[in-house]
């Protein structure tokens, strides 16, 4: 078994250091996505997702906790614990995102779906009731407002884009393969593969070896790979630690691939990368669709970061302005060569709520959303 696991060890150190001609050409950047945080089984203890994090800390990683909200409120998470983790693990800048409400579909009563049924499609003001619902539970118990929202079972039709708009959401991952606004205003970043769902000691190298081969043949071309697990501490197959140490030793070979060209983001944090990089890179006539990214951090508690580019010399106006449509803050008001711009907001002095930046430049104009979140 010795000798196997090293001959097993030399072919991926091997694997790290093949040549590929986009390795040294761009940046891979990392999602590390769990969802289903956290179901109702206690048989497996404990019930942390303090380990996960750590091991991926250690190796510069990020990790996106899709929560559950009604989850929080649930008998098996009475204690609190979840809550505290939850809370440190966004002071340490991973993310939470928001995962439906609980996972039950209110027209038929099934788990693995809930904002859309095969029985009837679920109306506005329903699919509304449930954004809201489990909006406001994660704001009251761990202080965040999500602006990531996946369904749960990765079912949703045109209704749920409306709603999550029209409740400021900007992210969404889904089962489609485009990585673009599905909707207007929120932009899908699909996940990739999981590979640990069952996993067990006899399958863990095989996981570990497709893992990163298929890193390097679909994440390497689209400079990005979302690894997606789901809920690794209370499942049987991942008792004693497993998929911990699976991760670890995913990072630990792609970082010794990639070096300082991988890089890893959140769900929400990628996102706004590559829609930034996908408009400022568009070329063609001269018809603008947008200048303005959205803001990042958003929600965001002070301070936040506006970019746009110009395609051209001329004078830029950039103000924030509450709700009330009052203006707030003049951030830019100046001639501007063609270029990337970015300017830094901070709201350290008002109070929270929804503000609205807009951005004129020559005869064109553009408005964004943001939350202040204190």
């Amino acid at each position: 078994m010795k000798i196997k696991s090293l001959i097993y060890f030399l072919y991926l150190l091997l694997l790290c250091f093949i040549p590929s001609k986009s390795v040294a050409q761009s940046k891979l950047v990392i999602v590390l996505r769990v969802d289903d945080v956290l179901s109702r089984n206690t048989e497996i203890l404990p019930r942390s997702i303090t380990p996960f994090q750590n091991a991926v800390e250690q190796r510069g990683g990020k990790v996106t906790w899709l929560v559950i909200p009604h989850r929080l409120i649930e008998s098996a998470n009475a204690d609190g614990s979840l809550v505290r983790e939850l809370k440190t693990t966004v002071s340490r800048g991973h993310e939470v995102a928001q995962h439906g409400y609980n996972h039950i579909c209110l027209v038929c009563g099934q788990s693995g779906h809930e904002m859309w049924c095969p029985t009837r499609p679920l109306l506005y003001s329903e699919q509304m009731q449930l954004i809201q619902s489990g909006r406001k539970l994660l704001q009251d118990s761990i202080g965040v407002t999500a602006a990531l929202f996946v369904s749960p079972g990765h079912n949703e039709d045109s209704t749920t884009y409306r709603a999550l708009t029209d409740n400021g959401f900007l992210w969404i991952s889904t089962t489609k393969s485009v990585r673009k606004d599905i909707f207007t205003g929120l932009y899908n970043l699909p996940s990739d593969a999981e590979y640990t769902w069952s996993m067990t000691d006899a399958n863990y190298r095989s996981q570990l070896e497709s893992a990163l081969n298929h890193i390097r043949a679909e994440g390497e071309p689209q400079g990005c790979y979302t690894l997606l697990f789901h809920d690794y501490f209370i499942r049987q197959a991942y008792a004693g630690g497993i998929v911990v140490r699976w991760i670890g030793e995913v990072m630990d070979s792609l970082n010794l691939r990639y070096g300082n060209r991988v890089q890893y983001m959140t769900l929400s944090g990628a996102a706004q990368y590559f829609k930034t990089v996908t408009s400022l890179s568009q070329s063609g006539p001269p018809v603008i669709q947008s200048l303005t990214s959205q803001n990042y951090p958003n929600p965001f508690n002070p301070t936040t970061t506006i970019s746009y580019a110009l395609p051209k010399a001329g004078n830029v106006m950039l103000k924030v302005y509450d709700a009330l449509g009052r203006e707030v803050s003049t951030l830019v008001n100046t001639h501007q060569e063609s270029g990337r711009y970015s300017v830094n907001f901070d709201a350290s002095k008002l109070s929270s709520g929804m503000y609205i930046y807009k951005l004129t430049s020559g005869s064109f104009s553009e408005v964004k959303k943001m939350m202040l979140v204190k």
